[in-house]
Order: structure tokens, then sequence, then C-alpha cells
């Protein structure tokens, strides 16, 4: 299985060009933002060659991306390299009916409450700097799987997924209470998925 997480001995953080098209002031169906915290926010849409148009949902076996981003300056944040302790997803289907999720999305925030310190678990690192608007869509994050193989999606339609991280704003102290004090849980980031047939 390919690994989505970059190995910390090999690289710190891994940088990514990432492609996002706002129309005016509102979210693209494709794109999803988290709220800022203290200035710094997420964003997660598909990996493609050939960017979509605002209003075209992620293809349900698409690869994703994310990407941090930071208002007015920069920021130094650590992730967990396993995707247990890093983030939660969900999914609901056009009825609001949550999607059963396959055994690989059911580890995907199997240990989310039990990240207390740097010490817990392994860390990356990505430095976003300045705002999307700055950086023209621009940002440091990397990739998670397809919808399809973290949910089981059925039957055909347009889907909300739903994804939570988390990270720990780096602080020069070398005091676990003082990492746990700077541990950042971003609010949930909605994206739009499409699958076109049923299985």
């Amino acid at each position: 299985m390919k690994d989505y997480f970059p190995n910390l001995a090999m690289n710190l953080y891994c940088v990514l060009v990432l492609t996002i098209w706002l129309a005016g002031q509102a979210l693209a169906a494709a794109t999803g933002f988290s709220l800022p915290t203290n200035g710094v926010y997420l964003a997660i849409t598909s990996w493609r060659e050939t960017w979509p148009d605002t209003n075209t949902p992620v293809h349900f076996d698409e690869e994703l991306v994310w990407a941090g981003f930071c208002k007015g300056g920069k920021a130094h944040l650590w992730y967990p390299i396993a995707p247990a302790y890093f983030l939660k997803v969900r999914m609901f289907d056009a009825q609001g009916k949550e999607v059963p999720k396959t055994l690989l999305g059911k580890s995907y925030g199997s240990q989310f409450d039990r990240l207390r310190n740097y010490r817990t678990t392994r860390l990356a690192s990505t430095r976003p700097e300045g705002s999307y608007e700055e950086n023209h869509g621009q940002g440091s994050g990397g990739f998670l799987p397809p919808p399809k193989d973290l949910f089981k999606m059925r039957k055909a339609g347009t889907y909300t997924m739903e994804v939570e991280m988390q990270m720990f704003r780096h602080v020069a102290s070398t005091s676990v209470d003082d990492w746990a004090k700077n541990l950042v849980q971003f609010s949930p980031i909605k994206i739009k998925v499409l699958k076109d047939s049923d299985d």
C-alpha cells in the first residue's frame, strides 16, 4: 500500500504545489477549508494534472492533497505521521446518512484522542507561510488516499466528506507540557465527492 505520509528520518516536511481555485469569497465545491486557528488554516482538494473548475466535485477515486496556510505570517507545525493520530474522517450521502468506513478508513483517527504531546508518536513538519491568496494556492502539506479507499461508496451520487486534522504548533521548548498546550485541532474540512455509477 502506498505510504501517504513522509518518512521523518528522510524528510522532515514535504512541499507540494497545491493549486486551489476560489470563486469570489465562496469556497469551491471541490475544495474544503478549515476555519483559521490563530491565523493558520488547512485546505484539501484533489490531485490532478488539470485542475477542476470551482464547481466540480472531487471524484471518488482521486487521490487527495492537503496544505497549510497562515494569514499574516508563518507557522511551524508538527503533525503525526500515523493517520491513526493525525486525522479523523467521516462521509455522508445525499440524504445525510453516514457512509460506512472501509478497514483503512476505520484506522484513520483510531488514536486521535490519545495524542497528548510530541512524544506520543512520530511527527513530521510543515511550514505554512502566508495566506492562500498570497501564495496563489501553493502550500506545504501531504497526500491522502482517494475517498473510495476510506469509505464503502456503493451507490452513485454526490457525497460530503469531512476531514478533521490535528497538529502541534512548534514552541522553542523541550517541555512536553508546553507542547501539549500547543495542540491545534482544526475544524472539520468538508469536500464534495462524486461517484458516477453504482457498484
